[in-house]
C-alpha cells in the first residue's frame, strides 16, 4: 500500500509539472531541441522527406530541408535516412569538414550533447548514391520471393533492404566499390547464401566463393539470384527439469560445407534450414549465460553434452526434415574476472578466455564471465586476439 501511494504521488507531481508549464516544463527539458538542415552533396540543395532519428524519436525534413527534434537533456546520435533511396544513409559527424556526415554508423557518429539549451546548426550534406538491383526467385527461377533480406558489404560500407512482393530489390550504395551481396530468407524455407558469377542460379551457400559485384558511377542492375530450398532440423530446448522452455538460446548447425543458426522462440522451439545430404553438429549457447553451453548428444536423458570437443553426435540429414532434436541444458555457475596488461592497471579488451569447454571475449573493461558446470576444476586460458600480448593461463 505504501509503495502504491508513493507511485501515485510521483505520477501526480509529474503531471502537475508538465501541465503547469513554466518552471516545471523547463525542469523536464520539454522545450529543448536539436535542429538543423539537410542538403545534398553540393551543400546547397535542400532535401525534403529525409527521416531524422535520435535513437528515441524522429521526424522528416520539410520542403526546405529543415528538421527539429524535441529532446530531453542527454547525448544523442543523430541519423539520417533517405526515404526515396537516392542518397546514402548515415549520421552526424563533427569530424567530417564540409558535410558533417558519415556513412560509417558503426564507428564514426559524433554524439550531440544537449544540456540546458537548444542545439542548433546540426547541418549535414548527404552524398548521392547509386543502386544495386535485381530479382530473387525460388529454385525454379520463376517464383518471386518476397521478404528476402538482401545485404551489400564493401570494405568501407554496408547496407541492406528486403525484396518486395515481386521479389525485386534495390540497394543504394556508395559508387566505385565492390560489394558482396548476401541473401537471407526470413521465413526459413530457402537457404541463405550470396551472389556468385556462375549461372544459372548465380547463388551459393559457400561464403568462401562469393563474387563481389563491381559498382561504378551508374550502379549495377540485373543482379538476380535463385535461392534453393533446404530441409530443417528442429526441436525444443528446455532447462534441466525437461519441462521449462528456454527462450533466446542460440542454436547453430555446422557441417563440413555449410552452417546456419537461429534462436529459440518463447516456447523453446527452434527450426534451422540446412543443406540436405549432410551431417550437422548442433550446438546450443545461452545468451543470458544462465545455462551451460554444449551440443546435441544421442545419449539418453538430456541429449546434451558440455564436451563439445569430443562428445557431440552429428545429426544426419537426407532429403527430409529432421525433427525431435530436443535437449535439456544444465544450469551453471560462473568463473569471472578481469584481464590486464603487464602493468596490472590497463584493462585488455577482446582477450579470448577459455576453460577447455567454453569461452568468451573480455569486454571493453577487460572483464569476462564464463558459465560452467559446478563442482569441478577448470584450467582458465587467455589468448590475445590481436597478438600483442603473450598467451597463457591462470596461475
Amino acid at each position: 500500500m505504501v509503495s502504491s501511494r508513493v507511485t501515485r504521488l510521483g505520477v501526480s507531481v509529474l503531471l502537475s509539472l508538465v501541465l503547469s508549464g513554466g518552471l516545471g516544463s523547463a525542469a523536464l527539458g520539454a522545450s529543448l531541441s536539436i535542429s538543423g538542415t539537410v542538403t545534398g552533396p553540393n551543400g546547397t540543395t535542400p532535401l525534403a522527406n529525409i527521416w531524422v532519428w535520435d535513437n528515441s524519436t524522429g521526424t522528416n525534413t520539410d520542403s526546405s530541408g529543415h528538421y527539429s527534434l524535441a529532446v530531453l537533456p542527454g547525448d544523442y546520435t543523430v541519423s539520417f535516412h533517405d526515404n526515396s533511396g537516392t542518397y546514402i544513409n548515415g549520421c552526424y559527424d563533427s569530424n567530417s569538414p564540409g558535410s558533417h556526415f558519415t556513412t560509417d554508423q558503426q564507428n564514426s557518429c559524433t554524439p550531440v550533447a544537449v544540456t540546458t539549451s537548444n542545439v542548433t546548426g546540426i547541418n549535414v550534406s548527404m552524398p548521392e548514391g547509386v543502386t544495386i538491383s535485381g530479382t530473387v526467385t525460388g529454385p525454379n527461377g520463376t517464383t518471386p520471393l518476397a521478404n528476402i533480406n538482401v545485404n551489400a558489404h564493401s570494405d568501407t560500407f554496408s547496407t541492406g533492404t528486403q525484396t518486395d512482393s515481386n521479389g525485386t530489390y534495390s540497394i543504394t550504395v556508395l559508387p566505385n566499390a565492390a560489394y558482396t551481396l548476401q541473401f537471407n530468407d526470413n521465413s526459413g524455407p530457402h537457404l541463405s547464401g550470396c551472389y556468385i558469377d556462375s549461372p544459372p542460379s548465380h547463388f551459393t551457400t559457400d561464403q568462401n566463393v562469393c563474387t563481389p559485384v563491381p559498382v561504378g558511377s551508374s550502379g549495377a542492375s540485373g543482379i538476380n539470384v535463385s535461392m534453393p530450398l533446404g530441409v530443417t532440423i528442429s526441436g525444443t530446448v528446455t532447462g534441466p527439469d525437461g519441462a521449462t522452455p528456454l527462450a533466446n538460446i542460440n542454436v547453430n548447425a555446422n557441417s563440413d560445407t555449410f552452417n546456419s543458426w537461429t534462436n529459440t522462440g518463447s516456447d523453446g522451439t527452434y527450426s534451422i534450414t540446412v543443406l540436405p545430404n549432410a551431417a550437422y553438429t548442433v550446438s546450443f549457447h545461452d545468451n543470458s549465460s544462465t545455462y551451460v553451453n554444449g551440443c546435441y548428444s544421442s545419449s539418453a536423458g538430456s541429449h546434451f553434452t558440455t564436451d563439445q570437443q569430443n562428445s557431440c553426435t552429428p545429426v544426419a540429414v537426407t532429403t527430409s526434415n529432421v525433427t525431435g532434436i530436443n535437449v535439456q541444458m544444465p544450469e551453471g555457475v560462473t568463473i569471472s574476472g578481469t584481464v590486464y596488461g603487464p602493468n596490472g592497471t590497463t584493462p585488455l579488451a577482446n582477450i579470448w578466455v577459455w576453460d577447455n569447454s567454453t569461452g568468451t571475449n573480455t569486454d571493453s573493461n577487460g572483464a569476462y564471465s564464463i558459465t560452467v558446470l559446478p563442482n569441478a576444476a577448470y584450467t582458465v586460458s587467455f589468448h590475445d586476439n590481436s597478438g600483442a600480448h603473450v598467451d597463457g593461463c591462470y596461475s
